[in-house]
């Protein structure tokens, strides 16, 4: 018999006035030093996601102002900071007398020794230590911070202070031991946990909290959490005590437990959109806002909208082991707020009788639509919003695993039809192909009509993640362990027949998520990314500046969080910085599945919303169904939501309805901040399919401005739309040849792109020097390009002589360039093998004759260079920032010699 099992939160004692309800707001300021905080944040953000309490991480000192400083309720400090700026002080000071809170914990009480007011405000100051299990003796047991906080061990730094404060309020004291006697002579107890007042704030220290010992107690983290309710001021303690969320309800239930979790398992009873919302956390500065839920969205897998800006869903309860031939329960769902309350009240299905479809893009009037085997066309005629067309473009995906199929298609910059696709892979005819394609995992493209399908480049593991950047750059994620990936180099322009090379690889520089609950189950990579799903970069305008292209969202279902990838550019390839989380929910059914720029220029989430995410492998005691997924009744086909993501400073939405009927709106839409809509400006102008656009297309390339990150983005989409048009000739030509001078390197960089792959186009390369241009996408491009075109003498002896001066063949992607030019050239492969043979020849003649040996260099003695070890105050060797690749367990290559 199943047992009912409910778990209260621990939430505020005080009483909740008519206070707004909402979670606590905690600024935690780390650094980079030796006790690692940005390890240690993930065990407290766990452990107190469900208690209500929000936590932010950053290790930037300028993050000390009044202005970032006043979004939140407390700041706590667990970093080696030895001081602090002027203003910084003043403001961090400010922010506590004023009435927030502050929490110093550990070596908190060793930062900012350059202020005697910060150290007084803490009210001590670290002086020494040695390492020991501790357990605290409580001496105020009824302090609301201690009333029935059961002691607790920990082998911890065992702290002395320095000057304590007299007026410190002390809560617990540790037993100074005999390996520390001779520091506090006639001392029996160290104080170490303690609070006090500043102005109108409240300021808790405990010296606990060296590493993950402690900071993966129960027992610690109940202390902090008793610690922030104690330090936030009256408001936040009402919104808090406000929440009163609904009791977690467990039931016993047979699981899958490839965790190998001792004991019982149990299955937490979902809740609704209302009570989940109030364990998901967002950045302080954003809303959370539901747009619909179930009954009218179940399951939604995928999402995206229409040139009019309304909302398609796909709905699939089919998945993942009810994969039907015909009369599918799956449909495609249109969901519209008509009364701008900013919620969906009407729904429309747009077409039904699916079966599992994993992604949909908008094409030629209506949708392309990837359900496996087939690539679905799906338009609807007469104007009822319900397609009455339904066309096979080509088929062949595999469909032995339901979760490894087609998914993410979007419309590319090029006016193809990209999408991703898992281990399942494709094996078939298109178009007029008289060969069999085949692939597995990776990036594809396609024509809009079906015509043509092309592999782009391979990845590592299942693929469930693709998307551009604002400039075309390709980017993607995979489902195990590489939840970034980036595509430089299209498989096209590589000459290996068995595609030994690949020119995509992870951008991973971190494997862990930072989720809000310690309550994630998993197939694998326990802690990391096992199910990351989609990689939108951020490509409007409504959001702060450091997100404008630069952040990408990557869902992780298994671990309830939208990921935030924040992309970094280093020559021509890009790695990826700690983001933390758009969203994290504590609820475990919260299982966000994609995530993608809307019209408005928030950020819109499907949220899955079911307790059972994994798929495979079979655990003990499952069977497999037909989708190659376990079976179980605990999958959920009821249940699902649509948030909303804003910035709560975003600039006010003025809804477009764009229409090849309208060109001259077309045009300016191509001038939008939101790429959402310029991608469909620039889609529907080439589905018009006239050229009394081009003058001006023209103008808008001639435009030399860029924004303040240094793009013009109507000047790239205008060039993709004139090659959608076939209208690169003539004066047209002669623009994109100018663009090659543009100020922005993403102009530059499409202009290579699209000269004509003749004599004349080589000529252009060579006379506007873009093999030295200072950007590396460029000049990637620039040799990509000319790989494609008949060489000559002139351009073999220009890239020989590239090659010989080049400062840029440790770059990642460069050299491969440059063997795919070589490999597919003769005449240059001969000259730079001729010059390997005379570099050898060289360095043959400067080595000693053989047999001769200088025994007087052999013999001489020399001292060894040593340096006391007491002296030495950094290692001598510091290796960081190793990849390592899924499929293969050695770091990536990076700047190999190919010659």
């Amino acid at each position: 018999m199943k047992k009912l099992i409910v778990l209260s939160l621990l939430f505020c004692v005080f009483s909740a006035s008519a206070q707004k309800a909402r979670r606590l707001e905690i600024l935690f300021l780390g650094d980079n030093g030796h006790h690692r905080p940005i390890e240690r944040v993930p065990s407290i953000m766990a452990a107190l996601g469900d208690k209500g309490v929000n936590f932010t991480y950053t290790d930037q000192l300028a993050d000390l102002n009044l202005a970032n400083l006043n979004k939140y309720d407390a700041l706590m400090i667990y970093a080696n900071w030895d001081s602090i700026p002027p203003s910084a002080e003043k403001d961090l000071l400010a922010y506590v007398a004023a009435g927030k809170g502050i929490l110093p914990i550990h070596c908190a009480s060793y930062c900012f020794r350059n202020s005697s007011e910060y150290v007084k405000m803490v009210g001590g100051q670290f002086w020494r230590h040695r390492m020991d299990t501790i357990e605290t003796q409580t001496v105020q047991p009824d302090h609301f911070i201690m009333q029935g906080l059961k002691p607790f061990r920990a082998f911890d730094e065992t702290y002395l202070h320095s000057k304590l404060q007299a007026d410190n309020n002390v809560l617990a004291v540790r037993e100074i031991k005999a390996d520390q006697f001779k520091d506090k002579p006639d001392t029996k107890t160290e104080p170490y946990t303690w609070t006090r007042s500043y102005g109108k704030g409240r300021v808790f220290y405990t010296a606990y909290g060296h590493d993950e010992n402690t900071w993966q107690n129960e027992g610690f983290h109940a202390l902090i959490l008793r610690g922030i309710l104690w330090a936030v001021n009256e408001e936040a303690r009402q919104a808090h005590a406000a929440l009163k969320p609904v009791p977690f309800v467990y039931r016993e239930a047979k699981l899958p437990n490839y965790e190998k979790r001792p004991g019982i398992q149990y299955r937490q009873d979902p809740l609704s959109p209302e009570e989940s919302m109030k364990h998901i956390q967002v950045p302080v500065e954003f809303n959370l806002e539901l747009f619909a839920a179930e009954p009218n969205v179940m399951h939604p897998i995928a999402i995206s909208w229409d040139e009019r800006g309304r909302m398609y869903v796909l709905i699939t309860k089919d998945y993942p082991n009810e994969r039907k031939p015909g009369g599918g329960s799956d449909y495609i769902l249109i969901c519209e707020d008509t009364n701008k309350d900013g919620k969906a009240d009407k729904f429309t299905r747009f077409a039904e009788g699916l079966s599992i479809p994993t992604g949909m893009v908008f094409s030629n009037g209506g949708l392309v639509v990837s359900q496996a085997p087939d690539m679905l066309f799906l338009k609807d005629t007469d104007g009822d919003d319900k397609a009455d067309v339904r066309q096979v473009l080509f088929t062949g995906f595999g469909t032995f695993d339901t979760h490894a199929g087609p998914s993410n298609l979007h419309y590319g910059f090029d006016n193809w039809l990209w999408g991703s696709v898992g281990y399942s892979g494709f094996k078939g005819l298109v178009g007029g192909s008289a060969d069999t394609i085949r692939f597995s995992q990776g990036f594809f493209r396609f024509k809009p009509d079906g015509s043509k399908l092309e592999f782009m480049t391979r990845t590592s593991n299942n693929t469930w993640g693709l998307g551009f950047n604002e400039t075309g750059d390709v980017f993607g994620s995979t489902a195990n362990n590489a939840h970034g990936w980036y595509m430089a180099i299209p498989n096209q322009f590589y000459p290996s027949a068995n595609g030994v090379d690949n020119g995509s690889t992870s951008t991973d520089t971190h494997k862990d998520m930072k989720t809000i609950t310690p309550k994630v189950r998993q197939v694998d990579v326990f802690g990391g990314f096992t199910a990351a799903a989609g990689h939108n970069v951020y490509t409007a305008r409504a959001f702060p500046k450091k997100y404008w292209n630069n952040i990408a969202f990557v869902a992780e279902p298994t671990g309830h969080v939208l990921h935030q990838n924040v992309l970094a550019k280093s020559g021509t390839n890009y790695s990826d910085v700690e983001g933390f989380n758009l969203l994290a929910g504590a609820d475990e059914w919260f299982s966000p599945v994609f995530a993608e720029v809307g019209p408005d220029g928030a950020v819109w989430v499907a949220d899955w919303y079911s307790f059972i995410i994994q798929h495979n492998p079979r655990p003990d005691g499952f069977v497999m169904g037909s989708g190659n997924a376990y079976e179980t009744d605990l999958r959920d086909y009821t249940h699902g939501r649509i948030y909303r993501v804003s910035h709560k400073t975003a600039p006010s939405y003025q809804a477009l309805v764009l229409s090849k009927d309208k060109p001259q709106e077309l045009l300016a839409a191509l001038k939008n901040t939101n790429m959402f809509w310029r991608s469909h400006a620039q889609r529907l102008l080439v589905e018009r399919n006239q050229k009394d656009v081009v003058p001006a297309l023209l103008a808008l390339i001639r435009d030399k401005s860029v924004d303040e990150i240094g793009i013009n983005a109507p000047a790239i989409h205008a060039l993709w739309t004139l090659q959608g048009l076939n209208a690169i000739e003539g004066e047209a030509l002669n623009v994109v040849v100018e663009a090659l001078k543009h100020p922005c390197p993403g102009v530059r960089k499409s202009a290579v792109q699209l000269l004509p792959r003749n004599k004349e186009g080589l000529d252009v390369l060579v006379n506007n020097k873009t093999l030295e241009d200072q950007e590396p996408l460029v000049v990637l491009n620039t040799l990509l390009t000319i790989s494609e075109m008949p060489m000559n003498e002139q351009i073999e002896s220009l890239i020989f002589q590239a090659l010989e001066t080049s400062k840029d063949l440790n770059d990642r992607w460069l050299p491969d360039a440059y063997a795919g030019i070589v490999a597919k050239n003769p005449g240059l492969l001969k000259k730079v093998f001729a010059k390997l043979q005379e570099k050898a020849a060289s360095n043959a003649k400067t080595m000693n004759p053989a047999g001769h040996h200088d025994h007087a260099a052999m013999m001489a003695k020399t001292e060894p260079k040593t340096q006391p070890a007491a002296t030495l105050t950094k290692p001598d060797l510091m290796v960081s920032n190793i990849k390592i690749e899924p499929t293969n367990p050695m770091p990536s290559r990076a700047g190999s010699d190919y010659y």
